[in-house]
């Protein structure tokens, strides 16, 4: 598992969360199950979800987003499958979420294969 601490500087920075490596990477490596493609623009901060499985298998995601702010503590969870012939340049899931001056926001990413093993990785962005 990955813990990664980010800061958003400027107008926008897109870091790439890839599952057993850290931001920065372009693309995920192909044996890496699941990850995520995170894009400032403003006050809000944009999720991607891709995965490619081996052999093409049948899997299942989990993306969890908890922002810690002034205002309070929020949860967002989107769940779904990763069908066996899906095309990983695709993403699975596109979320929107606001991130104010103060606030915090904790992501995590699971990904379990059709034969059970998980894979699991964690970023934490701050406002501006």
């Amino acid at each position: 598992m990955t813990d990664n601490r980010n800061t958003w500087p400027g107008r926008w920075l897109a870091a790439v969360l890839a599952l057993g490596l850290g931001p920065g990477a372009a693309m995920a490596d192909s044996a890496d199950p699941g990850w995520i493609v995170a894009t400032r623009e403003g006050g809000a901060v944009q999720l991607e979800v891709f995965s490619k499985l081996e052999n093409g298998e049948p899997g299942r995601y989990e993306l969890q987003a908890t922002k810690i702010g002034p205002s309070g503590k929020s949860v967002s969870r989107q769940t779904g499958t990763i069908p066996a012939t899906h095309d990983a340049a695709a993403p699975l899931s596109v979320s929107r979420l606001s991130l104010e001056p103060g606030a915090t926001l904790l992501v995590e990413l699971k990904v379990q294969t059709a034969n059970g093993q998980t894979h699991e990785s964690r970023a934490e962005f701050d406002g501006e």
